[in-house]
Formats: C-alpha cells, structure tokens, sequence
C-alpha cells in the first residue's frame, strides 16, 4: 500500500499529557488531591502535604499536571520542578530551585500582560505587582558562600514565608510545591526535616511529592522526618476497562474511533494491563502503520507489537531487550506456553502458581497432583533461568526483564495459540487478575458439566462487601419487571432504578430475542473476602431447554472450596429479552440512532460497536469474559465423521484437501494434528509422528492433545522415557476440566487374562483422563509398576467417576494377578451404564467368572 497523509501520530508515549482532553482515567485520585488544594485554598490551618506514587511510565508527571490545573480554579499558585541527583543531595541546591522558581513564575505571573500557566482574570482586574526580588532574600545572598554543608533553618523558613506571602499580597489563596522525582529524598532526611518545618513556618504553602514507589517511605517509615504527616495517592495500573478504552480512543477523532474493535480494546488491557503507557506505546505503533496503509483499521497486530520493539531497542540500557525478545520468539510451543502461564501474573510464587493452575482442573483435587505440578514447576523454572528468560528466585516466577518484555510475551503467546484476535464480542473487561481466572475456570466447569455454551456472560465484579441474596433476588426480580414491562403491565422496580442499565446493559447483547435460561452465581474470593463476583450466564432456549442437574451445584461449590472461590448464592430460571431497539420500543423511548446523539464520545462509541457486531453473523460470546478458550474454532470437519465411521482412508484424502487450501496457521495446526491421529491408525506411523510434530511446531491450540498423540508413538516403540515426558507436559498444560474439542485420543492397558486388549480410543477425547491411563501404563512397562498404581489413584482423585480411570485401574491389579484388588473396581463399574461395548463385554467376563468365596 502507498503513504496516506492522514495527519500526525496522536498518541505521544514519551512525554506526559499534556492535554486535559486527552488525560483518561484518575477521577478518584485527582478527587483526593483536589481535596488537599480546597483545604489550602480555604486557609486550613494545616498545610497539605501529599504525595503520588507509582511505577515507571505509569502516568505520575501527567496527574501532577492535572493538580496544576485544579490550582486554577480555587486560585492556588502553583510551582512544579523537578528533582535531580545534586538538587535531591544538596538542601542549598534544593532551595534554591524552590525559590528562584517562585520568584520567576512570579514575575511571569504578575508583571506581565499574559500569563504562562494559564489563570484566568477579567479584563477589568488588575493584580498587584510582584516586587520582591533575589537580593531580598537572605538565603540567596549566602548562597554562593555556603560556609556550612546545610544553609540554617532561619534562611530556608524565612525566605520561603517571605516568597509564599508577597504571592499571596498578590491576590492567591495560597502557594503549592508540586516536586517531581521525590523518590530522591527518601534517604536525605535532613533536606525532609527542613521540608517539614518550612511548610509550617511558610503560612499557605502545601506540598505534592511525585515519585516512584519508594516514594511512600516518606510517610510510613517511622524513621522518617515526614512520617504520618501526609497521605499516599498510590497510582496503579487501570483496573477498569473503561479507563484502558479512554486512553486508546480519546486521542481520535470520532470517525477514527470506529476504527477500533472492542477486541482490540480486549488485547490492551491484556497486553498492557493497564499501564497508560503501554497502552499510548501500542496505539502509536498501530496508527503508523495505518497512517502508512499497512492496515485499513485500527486493530493491533503482531506487525505493529514489532514496531513498537524497533522504538524501544534503542533506548534500552538496562538489558538487551532485543536478545530476550529473539529468546523468546525461539521457544518451542510447549515452552512457550509453560513460560507464560508460569509468568502471567507478576511477582507468583510456586504456591500461587499451583492453587491457581490445579484450581477447576478436574472433578476433584489431589494432593499428589499439587505436588507433581510443584516438582515440574521447579524442573522448568530451571531451564528458563538457564535461557535468561527467569528469574533465579527459588520462591517466585518472575520473567527476567520489566513490562515491555512482559508485555511482548503476552502478545507473542496469544498470536502463537490463537493465532489472531478473538472473534468473541468482549466489553468491561478488567486487567487480569487470579480471582478473575478462578471466576473464568469456574464458569468453564460449570459449562463442562452442563454440555452447553451461554450465548452472553456478564460478569461484575466488585471490590467491597454486597449482600448475596439481595444480588440474586434482585436479578430475579430485574426480569420479573421486564416481563411485565413487554407484556404492557405496570412494572415495580421496587426503588431498584438501576435495573433499567441493567436492562440496557444486557439487551444491548442479544443477537436472537427471545426466551432465555438464566443461571445467576454470586461468588467471593476467599483469599480477600471483599472481592466478589456476581455472573450471569444466558443460554439460548431456542435450542434444547437447559436442565440444571441438582448434583451440579454441590460439584461447583466443593471445587470453588478447592481453590478459595465461595459460591455464596446461585439461582437459574427463565427470562424474555428483548433486543436493544426492542427494549427501547417497549419503553416508548427514543430510537437507537436519537439515544446515540445525546451520549459521550465513549459510550457512542461502545454502543456503536455492540450493536454492529450482534447485527453481524457473528457470535455474540460473552460480555465481560470469553468462554471458553476453544469455542472459536470450527474443530469439527468432515474426516471426524469420516473417522469414526470407519474410513480412515477417505479421512485422510479430506484432511489432504483442505491442507492443499490456503488455510491460516492455526487451522492448518489443527489439521496436521488431525491427519497425523488418523495416519497412526493407517500404520503410517513416521508420517504420523512428523505430522504431530509439525502440529506442535504450528503451535495447535489445543497442545495437550497432541503432546498425547506423540507420547502414543513413543510408547508404541518402547520408549518410554520419550513417552513420560510427553505425557508429563500435556497434563501440565492441561488446566481447565473441559474436553478439548477432538473426535477421539488413544491409551493403551497392559494385557490381562480375560482382558486381553490394550489399545484403546477414548471419544470424545479428555486429555487429562488418557495422559493419566498412559502415564500408568508407560510407568508399569518401564519397571515401577507401583509408581503406575499410584498415578492412577491420583488420576482418580481427580476425577472419582471416571470409569475409564476405574478400568485402567483394575486392569493394572488384573494384569499382576490381584485379583483380589480388581474384582471390587469390576463391580463397582458394572453398577454404571457402559456405552463402550468392548468395556461392557469385558467388565461381564471378569465379574461373571469370579470364583465364589469359600
């Protein structure tokens, strides 16, 4: 594509925003600080004293802007500067920026017609001059002398109480020292005590301290001359996606901002979790190429993530980012994804890791499997440390690098497994958290177990104490009122006016109106009580009538017990939705197209894009998280059918066809996985094998499938060390009780008398439940035919109705002559409905043939 002259780049990820059109998010801080800059304006009589803390390039230096700005309007004087090493060192050079800036401001201020920092006078007001200068102030005329290492306290009290009051002669209500790089003056507590005593020696002069997060210090630390004096206005990263979606589109101009799909507002807050400038970094490498005709939207892409990695390489000294990056792009597949479920969350620890990743991986847990999980975690952190991709840090996971390699990570991951952007519609969706990807695994399970995927999920999330009953009953009652409302009957909100965004929130979500099955959940985290999480999940009616099975509730919560997730409350009934522009009709409100012309630049936007991608054919997914993980691929093509009716050879011939296509990666991963499953069956076992590897070199969605076809060659062929490492990897990545899409898996039993067959197929397929029978079986033909016995038992604690657990394990006892031990699994089975007739046959045999008790 040629050049397009569209205009500057508007997204500026160097300096600070300077614009308060362009400033997104921090109402609630900037609510504190303007607290503090009434109360100076106001004459309180203690003087405020704050400070802003945060990490690197989160957005310090453009909040303290914004106080500039409030200063304004309750005209307070304010003097931002900016600490260096020799001003944060030495009291004399402190001072001295301190009260030559004053002075100058000033004069600029008040001796002239126009006003460099911007307040606002009527033409009518003229302000008192300002008529104090340096040789006024006694501290300036020791300066240069210097005769001892700290200039004396009546210098620095006296010169500041004179600058503050020939100000305030002038007609503000006070004087505010915004100081930047204050993190300096952690360890100069000399210079802080003379900060303490000056303020209270200067009348109206308050104090903002910007800096880093050791910055905090200042007021904690009981050493410290300012301890308890001020209060902390920590800034973190976005929590709300809103703020993420503010900070990529204000920007824009309107017309540009349809440009950019509520994924790739997704992706942000994945990628950048929440950090303004990555966020601003990302945008202005995707507006590049777009000015540039590289891309006709505004969507990201692997390209523009490169982009942004030429920008940075330059000007990193801390490490080669470059190197680390090439280390990464390396990875095989399996470690690929280790590496970042490992590393997803900053600072994990190995305890973390293993309660999150085993937490909604089965029907159960184990404790042998938590352990086995803590072993291989050790084993990998290992070869990453080696790689100088980790941290050697026996305690934590940490990617050895800071938020752009961590970031880089992030994004090469998702491309590698999914292989483009979601296709789901997701909207409110926050930073990632573990509480979060419990709630996520959590609905998985409970889809799993009801065979069904919900249309939509809402998922809101709150950060203080909410009455669970009230929540569910309020839902019930929500829709109770719009029943009524579509019937034409009077509605009772009962005072809950909120229920009317909720229905807009909703109904802007539906593709297909209609009757609906609600299932309602209010959980808590366990780990810190006061966060909650109230999920809705719509499962379209039109389809088969949803049937909760009473048994389904207690699983739920006795896994939510497992991994410190509360089910408080949980209710599902029916409900009618409308769609948007029915609910509006209902309601004998304005037309969509009016309603959009009365909202803001954001919620136009967000209203535009729900409403264009539920009138698409596009699947409407999910609202506040995408479930699940593997619904976004067709994994079902005609040589699975093809496959299980027998013909094996034709299946093959349909998988050659479509490979011939010009398919994407991941659909070409999928089938190479897919022809070599099938290709094994036909004896084509090299071909078989490269085409497995070359599934996992395209990085299949789903790996653990794969890694267990391989694992199937290898123990084919005796090698069984080969074998448990594959088999190893696919339960390690294997973190969620969903079956992976795939027509079938194979798992071999050792022979026994009456029981002769040992290669068998799993459909539909369930990875963790094969590797478990596979891992057994390959450790009982290496030797340790206990160390298999006891993999079984693990696998079944994990999942206690697994009958083909239950098989593989009285195989094992019946394959050493313990009869004894696998008669009672034989009967217990053959109390169960068996639709695998090889299994039934086998089961009757043993059991009809079991000698009579003396």
């Amino acid at each position: 594509m040629n050049y397009r002259e569209i205009g500057p780049n508007p997204f500026d990820y160097i300096n600070e925003v300077a614009d308060p059109a362009l400033f997104a998010g921090r109402q609630k801080e900037l609510s504190q600080l303007e607290e503090d800059v009434a109360r100076l304006a106001a004459g309180h009589v203690m003087a405020p004293l704050s400070a802003i803390v945060g990490e690197r390039r989160i957005g310090k230096t453009s909040s303290s802007l914004r106080v500039q700005e409030l200063c304004q309007g309750y005209e307070v004087f304010p003097l931002r500067v900016s600490l260096t090493d020799m001003t944060a060192i030495s009291p004399w050079e402190f001072w001295q920026e301190i009260f030559y800036g004053l002075i100058e401001m000033a004069r600029d201020v008040f001796n002239t017609s126009s006003s460099s920092v911007g307040f606002r006078r009527e033409e009518s007001e003229v302000p008192e001059r300002f008529r104090l200068n340096e040789s006024q102030i006694d501290f300036f005329r020791a300066y240069g002398d210097r005769s001892a290492e700290v200039p004396p306290n009546y210098l620095v009290y006296g010169g500041l109480r004179h600058i503050v009051s020939a100000i305030i002669e002038c007609g503000r209500k006070g004087v505010l020292l915004i100081v930047d790089e204050a993190h300096l003056l952690v360890s100069n507590r000399v210079l802080t005590q003379q900060i303490r005593f000056a303020l209270r020696e200067a009348g109206r002069c308050g104090i903002v301290f910007v800096g880093e997060t050791e910055l905090a210090q200042l007021f904690a630390d009981r050493e410290q001359p300012l301890f308890a004096q001020g209060r902390v206005v920590p800034l973190d990263n976005f929590a709300a996606q809103a703020d993420i979606a503010e900070c990529a589109l204000l920007p824009l101009i309107e017309d540009e901002r349809q440009l950019m799909s509520p994924m790739t507002i997704d992706y942000l807050v994945k990628l950048s979790q929440g950090k303004p400038n990555q966020i601003r970094l990302i945008c202005h490498s995707i507006y590049s190429r777009y000015q540039g005709g590289l891309q006709a939207d505004l969507n990201i892409t692997i390209e523009a993530l490169d982009n942004v990695l030429d920008s940075i390489a330059a000007t990193y000294s801390e490490y080669d980012v470059r190197q680390k990056v090439e280390a990464i792009r390396r990875l095989n597949s399996v470690d690929l994804e280790t590496l970042y479920n490992m590393t997803r969350y900053p600072n994990w620890t190995m305890d973390d890791i293993v309660a999150l990743d085993e937490s909604f991986r089965a029907e159960g847990s184990s404790d042998s499997a938590s352990l086995r999980r803590e072993t291989m975690l050790i084993q990998k952190q290992e070869y990453f440390v080696e790689l100088g991709l980790m941290d050697e840090d026996p305690y934590k996971c940490v990617l050895d690098g800071d938020e752009f390699l961590a970031l880089y990570l992030r994004f090469w991951y998702e491309i590698r497994k999914h292989g483009e952007l979601s296709r789901s519609l997701v909207l409110g969706k926050g930073p990632p958290t573990p509480f979060g990807e419990k709630t996520e695994k959590l609905i998985r399970f409970l889809c799993w177990e009801l065979g069904r995927q919900p249309s939509i999920v809402i998922n809101t999330f709150g950060a203080h104490d909410q009455g669970n009953i009230d929540r569910v009953e309020a839902a019930r009652a929500r829709f109770k009122a719009l029943e009524d409302l579509l019937e034409g009957n009077p509605i009772q909100l009962g005072g809950n006016h909120n229920a009317i965004y909720e229905w807009f929130r909703t109904c802007e979500l539906v593709g297909r109106p209609g009757r609906h099955h609600l299932v309602c959940l209010f959980v808590r985290n366990l780990e810190n009580p006061r966060e909650t999480m109230s999920i809705e999940l719509y499962f379209d009616s039109a389809e088969i009538p949803l049937i909760v099975p009473s048994a389904t509730l207690s699983s739920l919560r006795q896994r939510g017990d497992d991994c410190r997730v509360l089910v408080e409350a949980w209710e599902n009934f029916t409900a009618n939705l409308p769609s948007l522009s029915g609910l509006l009709e209902a309601m004998g409100g304005p037309r969509i197209e009016e309603l959009m012309e009365k909202m803001g630049a954001l919620e136009r936007w967000r209203l535009a894009a729900v409403q264009r991608h539920v009138g698409t054919d596009e699947e409407v997914e999910a609202a506040d998280v995408t479930v699940p993980e593997n619904g976004d691929i067709d994994t079902f093509g005609e040589w699975i059918s093809l496959y299980v009716d027998g013909k094996s050879d034709e299946a093959e011939s349909s998988v050659n066809e479509h490979l011939l296509l010009d398919g994407d990666r991941r659909k070409n991963a999928q089938l190479y996985n897919d022809r070599g499953y099938i290709r094994y069956g036909l004896q084509k076992k090299d071909e078989a094998k490269q085409d497995l590897q070359r599934a996992l070199d395209l990085h299949y969605n789903q790996l653990p499938l794969t890694l267990s076809n391989l694992a199937i060659a290898y123990l084919d062929e005796g090698d069984y060390e080969s074998a448990i490492e594959y088999i190893l990897d696919a339960m390690f990545l294997t973190l969620s009780a969903e079956e992976v899409s795939a027509g079938a898996l194979r798992f071999r039993l050792p022979p026994a008398q009456r029981a002769r067959k040992t290669d068998w197929e799993q459909h539909p397929a369930n990875v963790l439940e094969a590797s478990y029978i596979n891992l057994g079986f390959a450790l009982r033909q290496s030797g340790s035919r206990e160390d298999g016995i006891k993999v079984l038992e693990e696998g079944l604690a994990l999942m206690p109705s697994s009958l083909r657990l239950k098989h593989a394990l009285a195989r094992a006892h019946l394959s050493a002559n313990r009869y004894d031990l696998a008669l009672p699994i034989y009967q217990d089975m053959a109390q169960h409905s068996v639709s695998d007739p090889i299994l039934s046959q086998e089961i009757n045999s043993v059991v009809r043939t079991a000698p009579r008790r003396r």
